[in-house]
């Protein structure tokens, strides 16, 4: 099972193996752990994100299709489907904030 950690300014998702060790410091480099912690189980979300500015975006997770439903009627862009540990190639980051 795959972990992420949100990166709100550049709206990227960063594989959690790039931060491994790091993990008490996740938020400290700028990263939001919104599976929570210890939690791998991405796939049994949908997954959104929404610009607040061009600097800033915020993460959603639901598990109710209804709802990633409304998200997306008011603006939000799906990331990942539920059921798939995969997040879209436009939102995968893969170098860490130092």
């Amino acid at each position: 099972m795959a972990k992420f950690y949100f990166e709100p300014k550049q709206c990227k998702f960063i594989p959690a193996k790039y931060l491994y060790g790091s993990e008490d410091k996740v938020e400290e480099l700028g990263y939001v752990d919104f599976l929570g912690k210890g939690q791998y189980n991405m796939q049994s979300y949908h997954v959104l994100v929404f610009e607040i500015s061009s600097s800033e975006h915020t993460v959603v997770k639901t598990k109710s299709d209804g709802r990633k439903n409304a998200y997306i009627m008011q603006g939000w862009k799906l990331v990942n489907e539920k059921g798939s540990n995969e997040v879209l190639e436009e939102y995968l980051g893969g170098e860490i904030n130092e």
